[in-house]
């Protein structure tokens, strides 16, 4: 049994919303979650007390999301609505991300936020107004989905609704649905029709059972160790459900079918089991398209070279904006690894050719830029070579899956190497 932090993309949006009800989730009942989770738990916690100490504008409440480009998305449209004076600071890493879009859309609504700084990115002064709905937004091309989502949360609060464009074409729309289900699970009504979303003024409401839904790209690691290791043949992952689930991130159940890799479900959680699969590709080269999935491929690419299996994937375009150019920092991760011929790529695009890997007669290093993903990636990979591993910043993992090494530990010992090494 390995165990998965919650959902970080359905809990997030859960905190905003209950915060919007008056009815926050207390940040010191969850130190175990992942550190974007934190973030976000502990920033609404310092606007629930300046509810009740901050009402005079001219004080400011400093909130700080350190490097959690989430909580800064999510936040910036929260506090515009929330009654207080605020400074939203972070990382020097995170105040690299733009913000504008999002922050030219709240503006349409009234918000009255300033750039302390450069234009377009944090810190910002927001100072918190009743907000109304002035036209419709148009949110088509944005980069980040985020954008979308945060406006979406707040939209109860909005005085008339909100009616926002976005094309259901677009590669993050399954990030949006999920906004949108998790909005209607809290009584928002909601419609996505053609490309504008529509959400009225009906207010939140507190359902009558809250779903506590493990993480669909963090169980993706342990499909992707038993697709690699030769002595597993099963694994429990408790508390994840494929059926009912409204995370995009579940398809990586049907994507590591390929390797053998297949998923029962149960009432507590999934099964994995490996066996020959039933629809060999026949040689055939796979085309996978991760638009909607963008959190996968680090997973899969990894997988795929380390079984020499040929595969060309496209709809890779927002890896570039992640922790990490994600697509840059996989192909420096698999050429230290060995694989240095049979990859091609593009901004776009990633092809292997199942060239066999060099292999090496030294520890070999990989560098995860921080990026936990890419930390997640090659660990479980080193977890089944001979020679070792090292995984420099391997305490990125706290981003998403803080118990991640506690876990792979649990299994280290059916195998006769070590566990990949922390520098």
């Amino acid at each position: 049994m390995l165990l998965l932090s919650r959902s970080k993309s359905i809990y997030s949006r859960d905190i905003i919303i209950r915060n919007i009800l008056g009815k926050p989730i207390p940040a010191g009942e969850h130190r175990d979650e992942s550190k974007d989770i934190q973030i976000l738990l502990e920033a609404c916690e310092v606007l629930s007390k300046c509810y009740l100490m901050c009402k005079d504008h001219n004080l400011s409440s400093s909130i700080y999301i350190h490097q959690s480009g989430t909580a800064m998305r999510l936040m910036t449209a929260l506090l515009s609505c929330s009654e207080g004076s605020f400074i939203l600071r972070g990382d020097p890493q995170v105040q690299k991300r733009p913000i504008a879009p999002l922050v030219d859309a709240l503006k349409t609504l009234g918000a009255d936020i300033t750039y302390m700084d450069k234009e377009g990115h944090l810190p910002l002064l927001i100072r918190g107004r009743n907000l109304a709905s002035h036209g419709t937004i148009d949110a088509r091309g944005w980069e980040s989905s985020q954008y979308v989502s945060a406006l979406l949360l707040i939209a109860p609060k909005v005085k008339g609704g909100l009616r926002l464009l976005r094309s259901r074409q677009d590669g993050s729309a399954p990030y949006i649905d999920l906004t949108i289900e998790q909005m209607k699970r809290y009584g928002a009504s909601v419609v996505w029709q053609g490309d504008l979303i529509t959400v009225s003024g009906t207010p939140y409401r507190l359902p009558p059972q809250i779903m506590d839904e493990r993480d669909w790209s963090s169980a993706g690691y342990w499909y992707q160790l038993l697709a690699l290791h030769p002595d597993l043949s099963e694994l429990y992952l408790p508390g994840l459900f494929f059926t009912d689930s409204l995370q995009g991130d579940k398809t990586v159940a049907k994507l590591f079918e390929a390797f053998g890799v297949y998923t029962a479900e149960s009432s507590g959680g999934v099964t994995l089991s490996k066996r020959i699969p039933t629809d060999p590709d026949q040689g055939e080269v796979p085309t996978i398209d991760l638009s909607h999935y963008p959190d996968l491929f680090p997973t899969l690419a990894v997988s795929y070279a380390m079984l020499g299996r040929s595969v060309h994937f496209v709809g890779l375009r927002s890896l570039a904006i992640k922790e990490s150019n994600r697509l840059d920092t996989v192909l420096s991760g698999l050429r230290a690894m060995g694989f240095t011929d049979g990859l091609r790529y593009d901004s776009d695009t990633f092809s292997y050719d199942g060239t066999p890997r060099t292999p090496s007669s030294t520890p070999i290093i990989i560098d995860s830029h921080d990026d936990h993903r890419i930390a997640m990636s090659f660990a479980i990979a080193g977890a089944t070579m001979p020679i070792g591993l090292t995984v420099e910043g391997a305490e990125s993992v706290r981003k998403s899956y803080p118990a991640f090494w506690d876990e792979l530990s649990k299994v280290a010992t059916l195998r006769p190497h070590p566990i990949p090494s922390l520098p």
